[in-house]
């Protein structure tokens, strides 16, 4: 079951999650939008809308305001919230999960944290609840760290197997083949890949005047990038913010325009166990 995500765009090397993907033997997408990852589905269940349902979330990513959710308006006949759909599915397995209704599931979900915030569950559903904190990170410079100090010799990275003490790094190399370091940021007007769904055309990847020239072509012609694990048609785009050695391409483009993570490598960083995908280095070449 894959439901608020599209992992067969966000995540590293698609070309190869695509296969893995399929190879799984029954597969249910909820999505408002036939997604990349929707596309692969055997059964695509049409998710009810942040309007149709009542929720609790914090309002954005950092953000210390812990919002309830109001219903505001009944889903489309037959379509069903995932709260009520995974209910109605562990009923039907002989499943208890504890709760029998939305509002069961969230008034427990959320009941350590208005108990310690002495706050009732009513309240919460009238406004805004603000979560104590600092809006000063560490202003009384107490740290969450082992020694509770600002830790220039760290136990946790010699731990992991790295050195204690703060070391030069060298970035990684490029290989022999593929010499322009891939880049891969945000669009600001999307979050991930959400604002692509009615983009068809090809992304642009952008180099300085120095790659253009070395590549021997212009701006706003078509190229084709590569990189160890695939391939994609972009246009090229000449801005001289990009360093030298390297390319930038917007993530969150679809398949269908050409998704950038069609070149990104699976590698882990050394800490944190994240995602390395700036350590993927492609080469373009006039179409």
């Amino acid at each position: 079951f894959v439901s608020s995500a599209n992992p067969l765009n966000q995540g590293p090397d698609v070309g190869q999650a695509v296969k893995q993907f399929s190879a799984i033997d029954f597969k249910v997408v909820f999505d408002h939008f036939m997604t990349d990852t929707a596309a692969q589905a055997d059964i695509i269940l049409p998710a009810a809308s942040v309007f149709e349902q009542e929720d609790i979330f914090c309002t954005v990513m950092f953000s210390p305001v812990l919002t309830y959710s109001h219903q505001a308006l009944a889903p489309p006949a037959g379509l069903m919230t995932e709260f009520d759909f995974y209910i109605a599915l562990a009923d039907r397995m002989g499943i208890d999960l504890g709760f029998k209704t939305t509002d069961v599931y969230l008034r427990a979900a959320v009941s350590p944290l208005l108990k310690k915030l002495d706050i009732s569950y009513g309240n919460l559903k009238t406004g805004l609840i603000t979560l104590p904190g600092s809006e000063v990170a560490w202003e009384e410079k107490k740290f969450e760290t082992r020694s509770g100090s600002i830790e220039i010799y760290s136990e946790e990275a010699k731990t992991d197997g790295h050195s204690p003490l703060p070391v030069f790094i060298p970035p990684t190399e490029p290989e022999e083949v593929h010499l322009l370091r891939l880049l891969t940021c945000h669009a600001e007007e999307s979050m991930h890949s959400q604002g692509f769904a009615f983009v068809a055309q090809r992304p642009g990847i952008y180099v300085n005047e120095n790659t253009a020239a070395a590549i021997g072509a212009e701006h706003d012609s078509d190229v084709v990038v590569s990189s160890a694990v695939g391939r994609l048609t972009a246009r090229l785009e000449i801005d001289n913010s990009v360093c030298d050695q390297a390319a930038f391409m917007y993530q969150g483009f679809w398949q269908k325009s050409g998704n950038v993570n069609l070149l990104t490598e699976v590698k882990i960083s050394d800490m944190g166990q994240q995602a390395a995908f700036y350590d993927t280095f492609c080469t373009i070449v006039k179409k």
